[in-house]
């Protein structure tokens, strides 16, 4: 082995004494090769030709991250913003006020409200505000955001615009639509009981989703239109597990299990009429019918009600409030003081403020 050859190469003079006797490269052949060192040869490598072990430190296992919550952004906006056709914790969206838009001409021009719409955008989003106004649309893919108009559809009290792209959705005054003279009402199917001039003993609705109305009161019948989330509706009609209702010029029927009910619709009964009135609602009718005020009575005078409307005790702001009348109900004005028209809902009589309801001809 190198031990024995090494102590030859010595006795030759071919090596001196003190060189090193061992090398590190012809060792580590010899136990490639399976041979077995003397000890001498094994001590000589074991010091000077092993590389000390790198010492290695055993870290604690990391912790499982905890999962972030889903949110969907767009779902749980408030209520007066309502957002349609987006991908479910996909599409992200944020109101914005003034400040967040950034933009000094639409500033000037008095923004009411702005939805910034971001993230997964690729299909189209309808994004309606509870309030009348005209659009604009400023496109998150140009830098600055270039500003363009964006149509607006007005539907049921809302204002809404469609986009398929990311970007902000700003609501400005201007461009609602002018109240149109109401036309005496087509004659309401058969099965439709609608007491005149009163809600249907106050039974109000308004959709947990977007929601479908369909043509008769069966879950596959045809599907005539989507009520937006959160859309106030006056039930007209009922069956076991279907209300009947009007949205968007359109009769229909919706599911009761995707819809919030008011207390009124426990007692609004399956024929969908209301119970009748009491006797002293009765006589109270009657009298006002008996002996009208002869300065302010008004005959076929329709109204409708341009917005959630406040029905007050007496013919001014400072009176209580009695009942908040639904969007887009019709009533029968009884006399007029001013800017204030009389009327008569679920069975109590008050005064509604004529800038809030639109009339025909004959409210003068």
């Amino acid at each position: 082995m190198a031990f024995a050859l090494a102590l030859a190469l010595i006795a030759a003079g071919a090596l001196a004494q003190g060189d090193p006797i061992f090398d590190c490269a012809q060792l580590d052949e010899f136990i490639l090769a399976g041979a077995s060192l003397y000890p001498e040869e094994r001590e000589w490598y074991d010091q000077n030709c092993v590389e000390e072990e790198e010492e290695f430190i055993i870290w604690p296992p990391l912790p499982t991250p905890t999962p972030r919550p889903l949110i969907d952004t767009c779902g749980q906006l408030p209520a007066d913003i309502v957002v349609s056709g987006h991908l479910q914790f996909a599409t992200q969206c944020q109101r914005l006020g003034a400040g967040g838009v950034g933009n000094d001409a639409l500033v000037a021009q008095g923004i009411l409200d702005a939805l910034d719409v971001w993230a997964n955008v690729d299909a189209e989003v309808r994004v309606c505000f509870r309030r009348h106004g005209s659009l604009k649309f400023l496109d998150a893919a140009t830098a600055p955001r270039q500003v363009s108009d964006l149509a607006a559809e007005y539907i049921d009290g809302l204002t809404c615009g469609r986009i398929n792209r990311g970007g902000t959705v700003v609501l400005l005054p201007g461009g609602a639509p002018e109240a149109q003279p109401i036309e005496a009402p087509a004659e309401a199917p058969p099965d439709i009981v609608v007491p005149p001039g009163k809600a249907p003993y106050i039974c109000q609705l308004m959709s947990g989703d977007i929601l479908n109305l369909r043509a008769n009161a069966m879950a596959d019948a045809e599907i005539l239109a989507e009520i937006p989330f959160r859309t106030l509706l006056v039930p007209l009609n009922r069956r076991p597990d279907w209300f009947q209702v009007a949205f968007a010029g359109l009769m229909g029927w919706v599911s009761k299990d995707y819809v919030f009910q008011s207390v009124g619709c426990n007692a609004f009964n399956a024929a969908g009429n209301a119970p009748p009135p009491t006797t002293a609602e009765s006589s109270a009718s009657a009298d006002q019918a008996q002996s009208p005020d002869p300065a302010g009575s008004l005959q076929d005078c329709t109204l409708r009600t341009l917005d959630i409307l406040n029905l007050r005790t007496g013919a001014g702001l400072e009176h209580d409030i009695l009942a908040e009348l639904p969007y887009q109900f019709s009533l029968n004005a009884l006399a007029r003081e001013g800017i204030w028209f009389q009327v008569t809902y679920a069975g109590q009589t008050g005064w509604v403020h004529s800038d809030y309801v639109s009339s025909n001809d004959a409210c003068g």
